[in-house]
């Protein structure tokens, strides 16, 4: 099966995303307003030195000035350097290793005692009597610094980085594990335990007020449904009672109709309509007691192979009678947890299903095999007419009956059995076309899991 992205993982994702997008904007905003803040400190500084030389030089001409020069490159500690060129290019001034520039700012590369490269920011002025004036700075102590911003800005966006992580992880986990236990209240209601619930966490958040609602509507629900098989139980006890001693009154009539065939035969009909009624209403209550969940507490383990078994052995021969054949695959050893005699029932039902509704001649195949390291697969296939494809989910509803099985004898409640005993025992129904023919397939959960080999 293709893995998903789950939705809580989607959640932390876009937390994690949004809190990265917006750290890296963050970070890079202030990097560029503190670099930028840096390089007009930078230049005011040259600025500032330019233009006291040339106050220097106004003050008393290019010999001031060339002391001035002097004066500074003497220091030794002076973290800026000078050029002067005169009006032929030379150089008359200043003790920095560069050529002559041309007038305004300027990154360049000069040279040191050593002879290395090392990058500056200049300022050249023009001064009077066509001197040139050049004050740089070297640029290394800002790159340093830029470098020491962009590590504690990329260690600083790891650590956050990691917190995001930590924190969308606990997160989604914290709304995964609240989402799991509903989860499993809606899991354990689909297999029959109404009265399962959602807990609370608590802590009188979202969640606890989302899981009061739901326990509030299924209790509803449960009153409802409770209400709905207390009246059909109801009503089958009571109908049950008068139809049978109708049904014995008709008995009592047909011992003394004698010899009038006619009115014999009526009498017949009668009690095969009222035994028809008897059989429907004993269903409903087989049905309205399996989906209760009542019998759950008499489930036990047992050999769901050698029960397949002996059923296909009893109803080969009757399947024979009909003109039909029953072929038995049969893995042994497959035992399942629940009740033997509604698995058996499960089993006539689907066995007497395929019978009714085949023709002579069919072929009927009872399988029962692994479905799995837990799951026992049975599956009743044949080759006669089969259901259309658009009337495959309706077969196991309540009074279902298609068109050209009307005139065929029952009520339309046997697979609807089938699917109360699968969901009672913890399995799953589903239909699907044989090519020719239906098949039905039950998987059932095994009590011990199955060996692989």
């Amino acid at each position: 099966m293709a893995s998903r992205i789950g939705t809580t993982r989607q959640i932390t994702l876009f937390f994690v995303g949004c809190f990265t997008v917006a750290t890296l904007a963050l970070g890079s905003t202030a990097y560029g307003i503190a670099s930028r803040a840096t390089h007009r400190q930078f230049d005011a500084v040259i600025e500032r030195e330019a233009a006291g030389l040339v106050r220097v030089h106004a003050a008393g001409g290019t010999p001031a000035l060339q002391r001035a020069l002097d004066r500074r490159d003497d220091r030794g500690v002076n973290t800026l350097g000078y050029l002067l060129f005169d009006r032929a290019g030379r150089r008359v001034g200043g003790e920095l290793e560069a050529g002559a520039l041309a007038p305004g700012w300027q990154d360049i590369l000069f040279r040191d005692l050593d002879g290395e490269s090392h990058a500056a920011r200049a300022l050249t002025i023009e001064l009077p009597e066509g001197l040139r004036l050049t004050v740089a700075a070297e640029t290394a102590a800002t790159t340093a610094l830029e470098r020491t911003m962009v590590l504690l800005f990329a260690g600083g966006f790891g650590v956050m980085l990691v917190v995001g992580l930590a924190g969308g992880w606990l997160f989604g986990r914290a709304i995964r594990r609240r989402l799991e236990t509903m989860n499993a209240t809606a899991v354990a209601i689909i297999g029959g335990d109404l009265t399962s619930r959602v807990p609370l966490g608590g802590h009188g958040d979202e969640f606890d007020q989302l899981a009061r609602t739901l326990n509030r509507m299924l209790d509803r629900i449960d009153t409802l449904v409770g209400n709905v098989r207390q009246v059909s139980s109801d009503l089958a006890h009571d109908l049950r009672t008068p139809i049978t001693h109708l049904r014995q009154r008709l008995e009592r009539l047909l011992a003394g109709v004698g010899g009038d065939a006619g009115q014999k035969e009526e009498v017949e009909r009668a009690i095969a309509d009222a035994d028809a009624i008897l059989s429907l209403f004993a269903a409903l209550l087989r049905i309205a007691e399996v989906e209760s969940g009542a019998l759950k507490r008499y489930f036990r383990a047992f050999d769901l192979s050698a029960c397949a078994a002996g059923l296909a052995e009893s109803y080969a021969p009757v399947a024979e009678d009909a003109g039909r054949s029953l072929t038995a695959r049969i893995s042994p050893g497959l035992h399942i947890l629940g009740d033997p005699e509604l698995v058996a029932q499960l089993l006539v039902n689907l066995l007497e299903n395929a019978l009714r509704h085949t023709p002579p001649g069919s072929h009927i195949d009872l399988h029962l095999t692994h479905g799995g390291p837990t799951w026992a697969l049975l599956t009743v296939a044949d080759d006669g007419p089969g259901v259309a494809e658009a009337h495959l989910p309706r077969l196991a509803e309540r009074f279902t009956r298609l068109e050209r099985s009307r005139s065929a004898p029952g009520h339309g409640l046997g697979l609807n059995l089938v699917s109360a005993v699968t969901a009672a025992h913890g399995g799953t129904l589903a239909f699907k076309e044989n090519q020719p023919g239906l098949a039905v397939i039950v998987r059932l959960p095994l009590a011990v899991p199955a060996r692989q080999d």
